[in-house]
């Protein structure tokens, strides 16, 4: 029995057409598959309830620019030790003093959870700003609570959380403007539990399980645009 073998057109158009559709193909999949961990581990950030800017920390490139048969993909954290802390479970505690400072809705309200550094454009850094809690509103109030917390209160503001108004008495003098509020601003705690929120190593997981499946879709798709 003889067999033969016919193969139409050029086999070196053929081969280079197939090298452009496979490097097409893996590139577009690596890309898929690197979007869907990040945006897997995104949505965990937000199930979890943390912030916006924690979720967008996750981050995702891919390498080379251009289309590629050894295309990799990068998933990678702008806070890992957040990240890491919700992930594994930990306990904080402060670095230096006896406390954790955190700020309260209306400390947050009023930006008194942010310090600009004094450079022209710099970004805000987060923390919570006693002192500038202090100028605006004066001394504040210590209110032991159970458990061994303190609560630091500002009194006799408005409850927009306006500066004390100063008027000028009959006579001469200055008299302090009195608001009515009470307003709760940071909270004195001595450490604080993470809980296991995140599961990085599942995610991962996963997406390596994905990963072919990203890849041959995006061999298929990219063949499709060949043959137009």
């Amino acid at each position: 029995m003889q067999l033969r073998a016919a193969l139409e057109g050029d086999l070196r158009q053929v081969m280079a057409r197939e090298t452009v559709v496979l490097k097409a193909g893996i590139k577009a999949g690596t890309l898929k598959a690197s979007d869907a961990l990040k945006d897997r581990l995104r949505g965990q950030v937000r199930a979890a309830g943390l912030s916006s800017s924690v979720e967008k920390a996750w981050q995702s490139k891919v390498y080379p620019k251009g289309d590629s048969m050894g295309a990799a993909g990068l998933v990678y954290s702008k806070a890992a030790r957040i990240h890491s802390a919700f992930d594994a479970g930990a306990t904080i505690g402060p670095k230096a003093g006896q406390w954790l400072v955190i700020p309260l809705p209306a400390a947050r309200r009023l930006k008194l959870d942010l310090s600009y550094q004094r450079s022209k454009g710099s970004r805000p850094r987060h923390w919570s700003d006693i002192d500038a809690a202090v100028r605006r509103f004066g001394a504040l109030r210590r209110v032991a609570l159970r458990g061994g917390r303190i609560l630091l209160v500002a009194d006799g503001v408005t409850a927009s959380g306006a500066r004390r108004k100063v008027r000028t008495a009959r006579g001469g003098g200055a008299v302090q403007g009195v608001g009515n509020v009470s307003m709760p601003l940071f909270l004195l705690v001595r450490r604080i539990r993470l809980g296991k929120r995140l599961d990085i190593d599942g995610a991962v997981t996963q997406a390596g399980r994905e990963f072919l499946a990203h890849v041959i879709a995006g061999i298929a798709a990219a063949d499709r645009q060949a043959k137009g």
